[in-house]
């Protein structure tokens, strides 16, 4: 059989160490919330300290780094760049689909320079809250969180029919628009199908 890879390199850093550079892991986290009829998702603007797309709006994402799991990262980066914790939303809001345990998609196609193997996760969410008396609104977002200064300048809201009004990264339009239509046909689905005919 004949492959097409590269192999890892692996070199030796001025202290003596051994060190490998081989393909890195990111997570993407995509969170949705309908309100008022209308669905959101979390965009950011990549600020000046971004290592490329600067200017350009994504869902929070970010690298694995060591000592974490995939779950963790992205709970992490959501919450760096844009202030929304994800275990508390899941205990304030009502939970349409949940998907932040484990990858709905996962890209490994070396189609950039970069070739990161992306890991995405997603938490669609409605703002009929769970407590009572708290008023349904779209939870505020801030980017005062962020690990590294200026690598997210803007967080916002972005109703899904205005994505095109956003420059996005990534493919992100693309891969938010696959996501719903996954959940349109899923829901389709169920609603199709009789309990009492199994």
């Amino acid at each position: 059989m004949k492959f097409d890879n590269i192999d890892n390199k692996r070199y030796t850093t001025t202290e003596g160490e051994e060190k490998w550079h081989s393909r890195s892991i990111t997570v993407v986290g995509m969170i949705l919330m309908e309100h008022n009829d209308e669905t959101y998702v979390i965009l950011g603007k990549r600020g000046d300290a971004s290592p490329n797309e600067v200017g350009k709006y994504c869902m929070p994402c970010g690298f694995l780094d060591f000592n974490e799991t995939c779950e963790e990262a992205v709970v992490r980066e959501i919450y760096e760049e844009s202030g929304f914790n994800v275990y508390k939303a899941t205990e304030r809001y009502n939970v349409i689909h949940d998907q932040m345990h484990f990858p709905w998609r996962i890209n490994s196609t070396p189609d950039s320079e970069a070739q990161n193997v992306s890991m995405h996760y997603a938490l669609y969410l409605n703002t009929d809250v769970l407590a009572y008396g708290d008023v349904p609104e779209l939870p505020e977002l801030t980017i005062e969180n962020n690990a590294i200064l200026d690598e997210v300048s803007e967080i916002k809201w972005v109703k899904i029919e205005d994505l095109h009004l956003y420059d996005l990264a990534f493919g992100h339009e693309s891969i938010i628009k696959i996501y719903m239509t996954e959940r349109k046909t899923h829901s389709s689905l169920l609603r199709g199908w009789d309990v009492s005919d199994h």
